[in-house]
């Protein structure tokens, strides 16, 4: 039996924000909606967030997005069990024109209850609780904090301030989407990266958290490492055999 989530194992002024709407024309369909041993990949990246976040959003591109209606798998029984209500997890439509991550962080930092936002991609099934705590622990005296991993910023696996919305939603305005770019030539922003030291040592099997799913081959890949390192019920149907959820809505 599921037990509400401790007051005391949340982080404090730090809210969440989950990006969905990015389809793959390579799986056919929004990622989000793709399913991962049983579950779809966004409730994977849900069932971790709602252990450490009591304020978490759901940014899409579009205000009838159906992860917005019923998110596939998740009842409101199940999310009571977890120490929330369907209200404190909310939709959060992009006001800006144009596709992109970008413009998800801009609208989860202006809609947020916090101060902070923690941003995490729906097709990450296997982010580590320890990881983003680890992260979030690094924030003060700083406007963002980003890991590094394999040479390149995990902008979609990073924590953002406040302080970081106007002058990101200016870039976009002027065509500039690039997350990454974004926090190497803003000058007057304070970027703290966490080298793969520093996160090795937090978690020995960090890369694991920036895994994401664009094919049927990583879909798999994915599959078999988290076999590997966690338990789950058997998988049932045509669907869960190829790896694929169907995506309501």
């Amino acid at each position: 039996m599921q037990t509400a989530v401790r007051k005391s194992s949340l982080i404090r002024g730090v809210s969440c924000a989950i990006l969905v709407g990015g389809e793959s024309k390579r799986i056919g369909k929004d990622k989000a909606g793709v399913e991962f041993l049983g579950k779809t990949l966004f409730m994977r990246v849900f069932d971790v967030a709602s252990l450490i976040f009591k304020d978490i959003m759901v940014s899409a591109h579009t205000p009838d997005h159906p992860m917005g209606k019923p998110i596939p798998g998740l009842t409101s029984k199940g999310l009571t069990a977890k120490g929330l209500t369907a209200k404190k997890l909310r939709l959060i439509p992009d006001t800006l024109p144009g596709r992109g991550p970008a413009l998800g962080v801009c609208s989860a930092l202006k809609n947020s209850r916090n101060p902070w936002v923690f941003v995490l991609a729906c097709d990450m099934p296997m982010v580590s609780k320890r990881l983003i705590r680890h992260i979030s622990g690094l924030r003060k005296g700083y406007d963002c904090v980003a890991p590094v991993a394999g040479h390149q910023v995990q902008t979609l696996f990073a924590l953002y301030k406040k302080t970081c919305l106007e002058p990101l939603a200016r870039r976009v305005k002027e065509g500039r989407r690039g997350i990454e770019g974004f926090l190497k030539e803003s000058k007057d922003l304070r970027v703290r990266y966490v080298t793969e030291r520093e996160l090795k040592e937090t978690d020995p099997d960090f890369k694991k958290s920036f895994m994401d799913v664009d094919t049927i081959k990583e879909l798999k890949k994915a599959e078999s490492m988290f076999e590997k390192t966690a338990s789950f019920p058997k998988r049932r149907g045509t669907h869960a055999k190829h790896g694929l959820g169907r995506l309501k809505g």
